[in-house]
């Protein structure tokens, strides 16, 4: 990533693959096309350029002749992972819609620090819009705006569990596409094009909804995560630390990573667990803290995220505790760290 670039997690990615092969095209190769490393397919943790991933989508769209590519992307990747890493996850901890939209703006400014989505209440009709608004430098980016928006609307409809609800309206800043019968499809609700904000725009009695806040669906949901950074491991050694770390990397972030929510996650009682991790020599507070070593460490390295979002993606509360915490693992601050890790890069330039 280049200095001061825009940055949003690789879990992003989830999906990608599987559309590109299905339309007969080469991932890798597109990747590479938009000078990003094709390692991330494979690297949910690691972080990449927002402007490279708009970039991205729109070769894709060009190459593979698929002018919808944005949109079809939002609806191939499974309900429980939309794109957004845990984020329906949260929505086991809340009660309404409302909430959860809130809660996962929170989320969002550790996920990525190039847009956001500004909630703006109209007083005089009582409808609610989102406005998505990028930060970063970028040109127009079409299939991205269409992909957030309609990752927003489709997870609206999985948290509240009501399948056919739709938005009040959806506004796009760019012109209108030729064919809008996949716009139609997905978004089900009026849409505006040339407008002069991108946002999606909520009645207030969907925002009341209730969401499908059942803490007894939190494991299948986690196993999700988990299985799916399985499949990413060339080796998984069925260890219990090994599935721990997993389980760990799959939630750290949301602010609700402990071991009582980790332990339901894998289907074993907390003692048991407790157990388990002993006979490995190991417990869940030092998982823990190598989880967060790792990946401290390679988000310095290998990126120029803030440290006080590093810290944030970690689930620290400020910049102190995580400082703390690296200069133990390190005997440097995150500062010095990344510092050497770019000096060290430059001379073996």
């Amino acid at each position: 990533m280049a200095i001061a670039d825009r940055y949003i997690r690789a879990t992003t990615l989830i999906g990608f693959r599987e559309l590109v092969e299905n339309a007969g095209g080469n991932a890798v190769k597109l990747l590479l096309a938009a000078n990003l490393d094709p390692k991330l397919l494979d690297e949910p943790d690691g972080l990449m350029s927002y402007n490279k991933l708009g970039n991205l989508l729109e070769i894709a769209s060009r190459d593979l002749a698929r002018p919808s590519l944005g949109l079809e992307w939002s609806q191939r990747v499974p309900d429980h992972a939309a794109n957004h890493g845990p984020i329906l996850f949260l929505a086991k901890f809340v009660d309404t819609l409302q909430e959860w939209m809130d809660t996962g703006l929170e989320y969002w400014k550790y996920h990525t620090n190039a847009f956001t989505m500004l909630k703006l209440p109209d007083e005089a009709t009582g409808l609610v819009a989102f406005r998505y608004v990028t930060l970063a430098q970028t040109y127009p980016a079409r299939q991205l705006t269409e992909t957030v928006l309609a990752n927003v609307c489709r997870m609206t409809r999985v948290v509240t569990e009501r399948p056919n609800e739709n938005p009040a309206i959806i506004r796009f800043q760019h012109h209108k596409p030729r064919d809008l019968s996949f716009h139609e499809q997905v978004l089900r609700c009026p849409i505006e094009f040339g407008a002069e904000h991108d946002e999606i725009v909520f009645p207030p009695e969907m925002l009341a909804y209730k969401t499908n806040g059942n803490l007894k669906l939190l494991k299948p949901l986690l196993g999700f995560y988990i299985k799916s950074r399985i499949d990413r491991m060339p080796l998984y050694d069925q260890s219990m630390t090994t599935t721990i770390a997993l389980a760990i990397q799959s939630v750290i972030g949301t602010g609700k990573c402990n071991f009582e929510l980790i332990a339901g996650a894998v289907g074993v009682p907390p003692k048991r667990l407790q157990r388990l991790l002993a006979a490995e020599g190991t417990t869940f507070t030092e998982i823990l803290d190598d989880v967060r070593s790792t990946m401290a460490q390679n988000l310095l390295a290998q990126s120029d995220a803030p440290i006080a979002n590093i810290a944030g993606l970690l689930d620290y509360s400020s910049n102190a505790p995580f400082t703390l915490a690296f200069k133990r693992w390190t005997g440097q601050t995150p500062v010095e760290f990344r510092k050497q890790q770019r000096a060290t890069l430059e001379l073996s330039n």
